[in-house]
C-alpha cells in the first residue's frame, strides 16, 4: 500500500498543467502546490509563451514600484531639515529615522521572500502597499522622534522590503527570453525616482508642511497596491481553474485516506 501523493500517476499530472518547478522538489509537492492544497513551497516559472504579453504590464508595475520606493527612500534629506527644527533633537538622533528605514528594508529581505512564496506576488505586494501607506499616515501624526523611529523606520521600512523583493521577483517570474532587459528596465525606476522625488518632496513640504507631505507621500505609496494587482496569475492558472481534472486531483490530494494498491 502507498499513499496517493507518492504515486507516479499523480505526479504525471504535474506535467499536464505545463508548469515547471524552480527548484527540485518532490512531484507530489509540485502537484499539490499548483492545485492550491499546500501552503506553497516553491514558486513556479511559466513555460515559453505563457502570459501572452502580460509580462510587459508586470514590468510596468515593477517599474512604478521602484520609482515610489527609491524616490521616497532617497528624498529623506529634504525631510531631515524640517524634522530637526520640529523636534529640536541632535543631528545624529534625527538621522536615525532614515537609518532604521534602510536597515529594516534590507534586513527583512528573507522574510519578504518567504511571504512571497507562501502567499503569492499579488497578495503580498498589495498588503505591502497598504502597510507603507499606513506608515506614512502614522508618521504625519508622530509627536516625537521615537514614534517616527517606529512608524517611518520600521513600518514603512517593512513595506519597502516587501516591495523590493516582489518587484524583482515578478519581472524574473514573467520573463524568460528578455529577462535581463526587463530587469534592467524595472531597475531604472529607482534612478528616476531618486532624481524626481527630492524636488517633489520639497515642493510638498513648502506648500503643506512636513506632516502634510507625509500624508501626500502616503497617497503616492498607495499606488503600489495598483501595481501589485498587475501581478496576476499566469494564463496557465486561469485555464486550469475550472478544469474537471484539476478538481478531481485536488480532491484526491486532500483526502488522506485514499490509497492505491501496488
Amino acid at each position: 500500500m502507498k499513499r496517493l501523493c507518492d504515486s507516479p500517476s499523480v505526479a504525471h499530472g504535474a506535467n499536464l498543467v505545463g508548469l515547471v518547478l524552480v527548484r527540485g522538489v518532490r512531484r507530489c509537492d509540485g502537484v499539490r502546490d499548483v492545485l492550491g492544497v499546500c501552503g506553497g513551497s516553491d514558486l513556479v516559472v511559466p513555460p515559453a509563451g505563457a502570459g501572452r504579453g502580460w509580462g510587459w504590464f508586470v514590468l510596468l508595475g515593477a517599474f512604478v514600484i521602484n520609482i515610489v520606493v527609491g524616490g521616497t527612500s532617497f528624498s529623506f534629506g529634504v525631510m531631515y531639515v524640517h524634522l530637526l527644527k520640529e523636534f529640536q533633537q541632535s543631528k545624529s538622533a534625527t538621522a536615525w529615522v532614515a537609518s532604521i528605514l534602510y536597515c529594516v528594508s534590507l534586513l527583512l529581505g528573507p522574510v519578504a521572500s518567504t511571504l512571497t512564496v507562501r502567499f503569492g506576488l499579488r497578495k503580498v505586494t498589495i498588503a505591502a502597499g497598504l502597510v507603507t501607506t499606513a506608515g506614512f499616515l502614522a508618521s504625519a501624526l508622530a509627536p516625537s522622534l521615537w514614534v517616527l523611529y517606529f512608524t517611518f523606520g520600521v513600518v514603512v521600512g517593512a513595506g519597502f522590503a516587501v516591495c523590493d523583493v516582489t518587484a524583482s521577483v515578478a519581472v524574473a517570474y514573467y520573463f524568460r527570453k528578455r529577462r535581463a532587459l526587463a530587469t534592467g528596465l524595472s531597475e531604472c525606476g529607482t534612478g528616476i525616482g531618486t532624481f524626481a522625488f527630492p524636488p517633489l518632496c520639497e515642493a510638498l513640504v513648502d506648500t503643506y508642511g512636513w506632516r502634510g507631505a507625509f500624508v501626500l507621500m502616503g497617497g503616492i505609496a498607495l499606488h503600489v497596491t495598483v501595481c501589485g494587482a498587475l501581478f496576476r496569475p499566469l494564463d496557465a492558472f486561469d485555464r486550469l481553474a475550472g478544469s474537471p481534472v484539476v478538481w478531481i486531483l485536488r480532491l484526491l490530494a486532500q483526502s488522506r485516506s485514499v490509497t492505491l494498491r501496488r
